[in-house]
C-alpha cells in the first residue's frame, strides 16, 4: 500500500508525459555523428514537442553553438579532452620557441568578474558549478568544478578561491571528491569516461585508466571504511569500481552498460550499496552482485537520484523524473525492500520555474538532485530550477528558494540561482551547486549564503570594449546575463539577465551600452548598466540565431545593424528598422561592417558568406575553400576588402573581398579556432584565439605565428578586442571570464641596452640556486624581474621595486624549481628584456 498525499496547489496544470524519445541526445553522447545529422534529429524532435522555457531546447542550442565551432574535417565535434590535449602540446612547443627567440608572448591578467552585483539583471550569478568535493576532516577545505572553468579550491570555506587546472584543462568537470583518508587526494569525473586524479592537493593531475564507454562521469563515491575502494558512475555505462584509490577502474557486474546517475552506501553498513539510473538496484554483498528493486517507472527518461541518512539508515529516498519534469518521489523505511510513492508528478512539478509547482517545465536530469539531512531523517531537500524542502519525510514539499531575487524576496524565501546541479549535506550545512555558483544554508534552507565570490568562471559568449575608455567592457554570458566592467576601479555590475549574447559599447559615448539575449532580443542602457530599455525587433521578425549578430556603424554612431534571416538597419539606435537585404533561408550567425567603409558589410550563415559594397543595395555570395561553419569574420581596420574568415580548422585571408583566399593556418595549433582580430599599428598584426591559446603574427614576423598566451588559462577564447588608449587586448573567455594583456611589442633578449646609458645583464647562465642581476643606469628605475616556466606560468618574482642609479648588482635566491629551461622577463621604465635562463640541479 502506497502512502500518498496530494498537496494543495492553486493554478495547477496537468503535466503531459513525453511522447517521443530524445535520440539526438544519444547521438551527442556517442560522439561519432556529424553535427548536421544531430541538428536534423534535434529539430525534428523539438518540432514535435516544444521549444519553450524548460523544454531542453535552450540546453541543446548551447551545445550546438559550442559544437559548431569545434568540428573536424568530417563535421564531427572534436572531443573536449582532445582539444585540451592539443592545447597543452601547442603551449609547450610555443613556450619553448618563445624562450629561444625572446619574443613577447603576452602578459595576461584576469579581470573577473568574480562576484555578482545586480543592477537591472534578473538572474545574477558568477558562473556554473556542477560539482562540489568536501574534505570531511576539514570542512573549510572544498573543491568545486565548473564545466568550462576547471577545478577550484578553498581552504577557508569559500572566502577565497584558487584555480587548480588553468594549465591542464578547464573543460568538463562534472564530479569531484576529496578522499576521506587523504585530504590531498582528489578525483575528477569528466566526459568520455575520463577520470583524473591529483595526489598533491590539485597541484598536478594525471589521467587514470578511465571507465569504458562515452558517457559523462557524474558521480564519485569513496567507500566509507576501505580507503582504496572508490565507485564512479557513468551516465551511459553504469557503475565502476576501483580498488587502488581511483588509479584504475573495472565495471561492476550487473550494473554496467546501463544508464547511471547515483550511488549511495547504506549508513553504518557499507555492504549495502544502492545504484540508480533509470532503474534502482541494490547490493547486499559489498557490490559483488546487484538486484533491481522498487516498483518505479521503467521509462528510459525516468531518471532517478537517491538520498540516504545516518539519522535512520533504513530510509532511502528516490527522486524520479518524467522526461525533463518531476515524475515522483518515493521513500523506503526498510532499506529498499519496499517503497511508498509520496508525491506523484501528475499533480505537481517541482522541477520547473513556478514557485507553486504549476508549470510543465524542467531540465532533468541536468537540473535535479535530492539530499537528506544527516540528523533528521524526515528533512529532505529536492531541486530542479528552484529548491524545495519536506519536513515530514516527503509527504509535502514547500519552496525554499527562487531563481529571481525580487520574486524570492516577495515570497519570503532565499535567492539561489536557477538550475541546481547538486545538493550535498555535510553536517547541518547544505551545499547547493547551481548555474550561478555555490550557495550554502546552515538553517535548513531558511536562508542562503552566496559562497561564489572569488570564482572566475564566467562563460562569456561575446564582449564589447569601449573604443575610448579601457575601463569599460561589457560581456554577454551563458546563464548569467550581460555584465559591464566600469569605473576607475573596474567594478562589475550585471545589467541584463537570461543568456547574454552579443553586446557592445557605443563608440561615441561609453555610457551607452547595447546588449542581446538568446535568439535576438535587443536591449540598450543609457547609464552604463544601471537600467535598460528594450529595443524593438524589426516588424515581422520572431527569432534570430542563438547569438544574433548586432553591430554599430563605425561612422554614424546612431546607426545600428541586426541580422536575422535578413540584414536590418536602424538610423535611430533601434526602431524604424529598414531591411537592407532580401535573402531566403536560415538566420545569419555573423555580421561585420568594415571599420574604414560603412558601405562594405560581410554576413555569414553556417558555411555561406555574403558581402555588399553599397550598404546593402546589392549583395553577392562569396565562395571559399572552407567546409566547416564560419566561426568569425574580422575586417582589416584600414582596407575594407581585406578580411579574415575563421573556421574550426583554419584561418583564411583575402585581400580582395573574397575573390581569392589564402590559408594562413600553418603554425597554428591543430585544435579549434574561434576568433581573430586585426591590430591597427601599421604592421598588419593578427591575433587568433582558440581553446587554450592566443597566437599572433605581423609583417615583421613574415607570417610566422608566435604564442601569445603567457598567463592565460587553457580555456576557450571566444572573442578578442583591442583598446588603443591603453594599448591592451582583451579576451572574452568561455569559462574564465575577461582577461587583458599589453598588445604585442618587440623585446630584447640576453644582455641588452634598455635605453641610452641603460644596460642590464643577468648571470650566470646556467644558474644553480642563485642568480645575479646587474643594471647600469644614470637614474633610478622601477623594475620587476620575473621567472616563467616553459608552459608560460609565472613561477617567481625575484625583484619588484626601485632599482638604484649607477652600476648596481643584486644576488637573488631562486625558488625551488625542477632543472630545465625557463624564461626571464625584466620590465623597467626604460624597456623590457627577455630571454632564456637554464636552471641546473
Amino acid at each position: 500500500m502506497r502512502a500518498f498525499t496530494l498537496p494543495i496547489v492553486f493554478g495547477l496544470t496537468l503535466l503531459a508525459a513525453p511522447g517521443w524519445g530524445q535520440r539526438y541526445l544519444e547521438m551527442i553522447e556517442a560522439g561519432t555523428y556529424p553535427l548536421s545529422e544531430i541538428q536534423r534529429e534535434a529539430e525534428a524532435y523539438f518540432s514535435r514537442t516544444d521549444r519553450g522555457q524548460g523544454s531542453g531546447y535552450k540546453q541543446y542550442k548551447r551545445w550546438e553553438y559550442v559544437a559548431s565551432q569545434e568540428l573536424d574535417e568530417r563535421g564531427v565535434k572534436i572531443p573536449n579532452h582532445e582539444l585540451a590535449q592539443q592545447a597543452r602540446m601547442y603551449r609547450r612547443t610555443a613556450a619553448l620557441a618563445q624562450q629561444e627567440s625572446g619574443t613577447f608572448g603576452g602578459e595576461w591578467k584576469s579581470l573577473g568578474p568574480t562576484y555578482w552585483n545586480a543592477t537591472s539583471s534578473w538572474n545574477p550569478g558568477v558562473g556554473r558549478v556542477t560539482s562540489i568535493g568536501i574534505d570531511l576532516n576539514n570542512t573549510n577545505h572544498l573543491i568545486v568544478g565548473s564545466p568550462t572553468g576547471g577545478v577550484w579550491k578553498t581552504l577557508d570555506g569559500g572566502a577565497s578561491w584558487t584555480p587548480l587546472t588553468d594549465n591542464f584543462s578547464t573543460v568538463d568537470v562534472y564530479a569531484l571528491e576529496i578522499s576521506p583518508w587523504d585530504s590531498n587526494d582528489y578525483l575528477w569525473g569528466s566526459t568520455s569516461g575520463r577520470i583524473y586524479r591529483s595526489t598533491d592537493g590539485g597541484k598536478t593531475w594525471a589521467s587514470t585508466s578511465h571507465v569504458s564507454g562515452s558517457g559523462r562521469v557524474s558521480r564519485i563515491q569513496h567507500h566509507p571504511t576501505e580507503p582504496n575502494v572508490v565507485y564512479a558512475v557513468s551516465e551511459s555505462n553504469g557503475l565502476f569500481r576501483s580498488t587502488n584509490g581511483g588509479s584504475s577502474w573495472v565495471a561492476v557486474p550487473g550494473v554496467s552498460g546501463i544508464a547511471g546517475y547515483d550511488v549511495e552506501f547504506k549508513p553504518g553498513n557499507p555492504n549495502v550499496i544502492y545504484f540508480s539510473g533509470t532503474r534502482v538496484y541494490r547490493s547486499t554483498n559489498g557490490g559483488a552482485s546487484f538486484s533491481q528493486i522498487g516498483q518505479f517507472s521503467t521509462a528510459n527518461n525516468a531518471y532517478k537520484m537517491m538520498a540516504v541518512t545516518p539519522a535512520d539508515p533504513n530510509v532511502v529516498y528516490v527522486l524520479e523524473s518524467k522526461g525533463g519534469v518531476f515524475g515522483a518521489f518515493y521513500k523506503s523505511t526498510d532499506g529498499g525492500e519496499t517503497f511508498s510513492e509520496m508525491v506523484n508528478g501528475n499533480t505537481i512539478n517541482y522541477f520547473g520555474y513556478s514557485p507553486t509547482g504549476s508549470d510543465d517545465k524542467g531540465q532533468a536530469p541536468r537540473d535535479m538532485d535530492v539530499a537528506a539531512h544527516p540528523f533528521d531523517a524526515d528533512e529532505v531537500h529536492i531541486a530542479g530550477i528552484n529548491t524545495w524542502k519536506s519536513i515530514d519525510g516527503g509527504l509535502f514539499f514547500f519552496l525554499t528558494s527562487h531563481w529571481v531575487p525580487n520574486t524570492a524576496a516577495s515570497l519570503g524565501v532565499g535567492y539561489v540561482h536557477a538550475d541546481v546541479d547538486i545538493l550535498k549535506f555535510v553536517g547541518s550545512r547544505l551545499y547547493v551547486g547551481t548555474d550561478g555558483g555555490v550557495f550554502t544554508s546552515d538553517d535548513g534552507a531558511t536562508t542562503f549564503v552566496n559562497r561564489t565570490n572569488g570564482l572566475g568562471i564566467r562563460e562569456f559568449y561575446k564582449i564589447g570594449v569601449s573604443k575610448t575608455n579601457p575601463n569599460v567592457v561589457t560581456g554577454g554570458s551563458q546563464d548569467n546575463g550581460t555584465s559591464v566592467m566600469r569605473g576607475a576601479t573596474r567594478q562589475w555590475v550585471d545589467w541584463l539577465g537570461a543568456d547574454g549574447m552579443e553586446t557592445f559599447v557605443d563608440w561615441s559615448n561609453d555610457k551607452v551600452l547595447y546588449g542581446t539575449s538568446q535568439n535576438g532580443s535587443l536591449y540598450r542602457s543609457f547609464n552604463q548598466g544601471n537600467s535598460y530599455t528594450s529595443v524593438p525587433k524589426p516588424l515581422g521578425v520572431d527569432k534570430g540565431a542563438w547569438i544574433t549578430p548586432f553591430e554599430q556603424d563605425p561612422v554614424v554612431p546612431t546607426t545600428i545593424y541586426a541580422a536575422y534571416a535578413d540584414i536590418w538597419k536602424s538610423t535611430i539606435g533601434g526602431g524604424n528598422w529598414e531591411k537592407i537585404s532580401n535573402f531566403d533561408g536560415d538566420n545569419f550567425n555573423h555580421l561585420k561592417i568594415a571599420p574604414s567603409d560603412n558601405q562594405r558589410l560581410y554576413a555569414a550563415r553556417r558555411t555561406n558568406l555574403f558581402t555588399t559594397s553599397n550598404g546593402g543595395a546589392t549583395w553577392a555570395e562569396i565562395s571559399g575553400p572552407w567546409t566547416n561553419s564560419i566561426n568569425f569574420i574580422a575586417v582589416h581596420p584600414k582596407q575594407p576588402e581585406r578580411l579574415l574568415i575563421v573556421v574550426s580548422n583554419g584561418v583564411f585571408h583575402s585581400t580582395n573581398a573574397g575573390a581569392t583566399w589564402e590559408n594562413i593556418s600553418a603554425g597554428l595549433p591543430s585544435g579549434t579556432k574561434y576568433c581573430a582580430t586585426w591590430e591597427d599599428t601599421g604592421k598588419n598584426g593578427i591575433y587568433v584565439g582558440g581553446l587554450g591559446f592566443v597566437s599572433y603574427t605581423n609583417d615583421d614576423l613574415n607570417g610566422e605565428w608566435i604564442g601569445f598566451f603567457n598567463g592565460l588559462p587553457t580555456v576557450r577564447v571566444y572573442e578578442l578586442e583591442i583598446n588603443y588608449v591603453s594599448e591592451t587586448i582583451f579576451a572574452g573567455t568561455y569559462g574564465r571570464g575577461l582577461w587583458e594583456s599589453p598588445i604585442y611589442h618587440k623585446v630584447s633578449s640576453g644582455v641588452v641596452s634598455l635605453a641610452e646609458q641603460v644596460t642590464a645583464r643577468l648571470f650566470p647562465n646556467p644558474a644553480q640556486g642563485h642568480l645575479w642581476l646587474e643594471v647600469r643606469a644614470a637614474q633610478s628605475l622601477n623594475a620587476r624581474l620575473e621567472l616563467y616556466a616553459p608552459d608560460g606560468r609565472l613561477v617567481g618574482t625575484l625583484f619588484q621595486g626601485l632599482w638604484p642609479a649607477g652600476q648596481a648588482a643584486q644576488d637573488f635566491t631562486l625558488p625551488p624549481l625542477p632543472a630545465g629551461n625557463y624564461l626571464y622577463r625584466l620590465v623597467t621604465d626604460a624597456g623590457i628584456a627577455q630571454g632564456r635562463i637554464a636552471l641546473t640541479p
